[in-house]
């Protein structure tokens, strides 16, 4: 999964709601969407009403740019939920799974981005 190209469905692993919800975002965007980007689906079978799809930096790939990447994509997600009229969300830790992105320094990124969206 290269960074220049944004995230491909099916490149890593992503849990139960990429088999739902996953068929969906590769129809809309079977090329990937660029890093930094969201978008939404519905949510199918789980107790959720969308799930908002967020491409973020991979760790190991590309330049010094990966905390504004991220910033970006945290920052897309809250425009995202804004846009659907959410009054609530929950977010996992962008990148810092199997894209491997510090969890310390991804903490950081989402707690700073969600402060200034508010």
């Amino acid at each position: 999964m290269a960074e220049s190209r944004g995230a491909r469905p099916g490149r890593s692993r992503r849990g139960p709601h990429h088999t739902t919800t996953g068929g969906e975002w590769r129809r809309r965007v079977p090329d990937g969407t660029p890093t930094g980007t969201a978008g939404a689906t519905g949510a199918y079978a789980l107790p959720a009403t969308w799930v908002i799809h967020a491409v973020g930096p991979v760790w190991s790939l590309g330049g010094q740019d990966k905390i504004d990447l991220l910033t970006r994509a945290y920052e897309s997600v809250l425009r995202e939920a804004d846009a659907l009229g959410a009054k609530t969300i929950s977010m996992p830790a962008i990148s810092a799974g199997t894209f491997g992105f510090p969890i310390d320094t991804a903490a950081d990124v989402s707690l700073r981005a969600v402060i200034r969206h508010l």
